[in-house]
């Protein structure tokens, strides 16, 4: 009987270590199972947008103090001149009556012909030595703007001819205070302009302005800094005026742990957090997180690049609850 009793218990004993044994595997069995990651390493280089213009860089302009009437003109816009080339004759009548009509308005001419403008009675011979006869190009280029029209009088110190090297084109740039410090020259610049699509353009700033300004963005205004871009290649489709966009590239890539956007969840007092798996168990990680890319947001603290992340945060059911790899 005793022998009997011996072997039952045996039994019964060997049964529960069994089931104790097999009890893990029961349990990872039915656990959920995920995936696990490891933050990446990634290096960035930090892209400053800035938006700005094409400009010239070298331009002149041909102004007149009087209310000068052109008799004849001998350019149009786009035309190339050279130093000193005849632009066009002055109609030395015409012009004598427009200035007579701004006898009342003397505030609109130069001071130092109000003197001669100051009496009815004018001395026309007088008047005649202070009009040109001809207007002429103050330097060699492209007619960018021209405001001189034969029979219409031109205002007072205004432009009417602007000469500029239209082969020679710089972009003008402006940056927000906050990363102007970031800004060096020869930082690569990467731009679009509306006026040519989708085309890339390079260049490299060649310069940094020492002061800042204040600029209208929308109903608001901005405080930024300038910056003159060089274009290293120059295309005729750029044109002078351009409205054009880009970001300055900083050439010192950063070193940046980056976790896909799905592992990455936030709780009720809107602290993020991830998943860490351990010991089979999904425990809870708050950490901070910084700039945010297309393909993940970078872990500034509170995760190593060893950790072992679960990549879909909505898979697990609860903290500490038990998962398995899948």
């Amino acid at each position: 009987m005793r022998k009997k009793a011996y072997r039952r218990l045996f039994g019964i004993t060997a049964l529960l270590i069994a089931g104790f044994l097999a009890l893990p595997w029961a349990i990872g069995s039915t656990a959920a199972p995920v995936t696990l990651i490891r933050p990446s390493i990634q290096k960035f280089s930090e892209d400053i947008y800035v938006s700005g213009t094409v400009e010239e860089t070298a331009r002149s302009e041909l102004t007149v103090d009087l209310p000068l009437v052109p008799k004849n003109v001998f350019v149009e816009l786009g035309d190339r001149v050279e130093t000193n080339q005849l632009l066009a004759e002055v109609d030395q009548k015409a012009t004598q009556e427009a200035l007579m009509q701004l006898v009342g308005a003397v505030d609109l001419i130069p001071s130092e012909y109000r003197t001669l403008l100051a009496g009815m009675d004018l001395d026309l011979s007088l008047l005649s030595s202070v009009i040109p006869s001809e207007l002429r190009a103050p330097a060699s280029g492209t007619v960018t703007s021209l405001s001189l029209v034969p029979g219409g009088a031109a205002l007072p110190s205004s432009s009417v001819c602007t000469v500029s090297q239209t082969d020679q084109l710089r972009l003008k740039m402006l940056v927000g205070e906050t990363e102007a410090d970031q800004v060096e020259e020869g930082d690569l610049v990467v731009f679009q302009a509306d006026a040519t699509g989708t085309e890339k353009y390079t260049g490299e700033v060649s310069s940094v302005f020492p002061a800042a300004s204040k600029t209208l963005v929308g109903t608001s205004q901005q405080t930024v800094v300038g910056t003159y871009v060089t274009i290293h290649r120059q295309d005729t489709r750029l044109k002078p005026g351009y409205t054009v966009t880009g970001v300055i590239k900083k050439k010192a890539a950063k070193e940046a742990m980056v976790l896909p956007y799905t592992a990455v969840s936030q709780d009720e007092e809107n602290q993020e957090f991830v998943y860490v798996y351990e010991n089979g168990r999904a425990i809870k990680r708050v950490i901070s997180t910084g700039m945010e890319y297309s393909d993940g947001v970078t872990v500034l603290d509170g995760l190593s690049s060893e950790d072992l992340v679960i990549e879909f945060a909505e898979q697990v059911p609860r903290e500490n609850c038990l998962l398995r790899a899948g």
